[in-house]
């Protein structure tokens, strides 16, 4: 007779005990949850900032200003920022756009989303009314979306960047011609 895993052989004292063939009992399956680790958004955002470029602000003329003249404006910061950052092995890309405030140092201030360009695309200007030396600030408040492979969504809140620059605004000579 075929002995299966169901069919008993008989057992001979003298002989040593017949070895019984069966399928193993399938170990039942703990679920374990993973250890997740968190991430706070303060880290994704320092880990953002620190790749940022950090611009500066350019005036023309180079030099002193003038009363009464225009004085071009604009910064170097490129007018959008994409990177990949590595979130517990997965690739996440960060698509920002600035939005720059100005401050011009005399109670004038604009807002815009352009860099500003050098003489004659004169975009961004201010003209100072009084002689004396003014600090002109730019904030850059940077938003936009990340996407990790099919998911995207909006990135709440901003990131912010500041520069400064001190400039001379000197009184202009007028000639009276008769």
């Amino acid at each position: 007779p075929r002995v299966t895993s169901t069919t008993r052989k008989l057992w001979i004292p003298w002989l040593p005990r017949p070895v019984v063939t069966t399928k193993p009992r399938p170990r039942p399956v703990v679920s374990r949850r993973p250890r997740v680790k968190r991430i706070s958004s303060s880290q994704i955002t320092d880990q953002v900032t620190r790749l940022l470029p950090s611009g500066r602000i350019i005036t023309q003329p180079l030099g002193d200003a003038l009363v009464r003249e225009p004085v071009n404006f604009m910064t170097n910061t490129p007018s959008q920022f994409t990177t990949v950052i590595v979130v517990l092995t997965v690739p996440i890309t960060i698509h920002l756009t600035p939005l720059f405030i100005w401050d011009f140092g005399d109670g004038n201030s604009h807002i815009t989303r352009l860099q500003g360009a050098p003489y004659p695309l004169t975009m961004i200007t201010n003209t100072y009314r009084s002689a004396g030396e003014k600090e002109v600030s730019l904030t850059i408040k940077w938003s936009g979306f990340w996407r990790a492979g099919a998911m995207s969504a909006p990135i709440n809140g901003d990131i912010t960047q500041r520069a400064t620059k001190e400039i001379t605004v000197r009184p202009a000579g007028t000639t009276y011609i008769p």
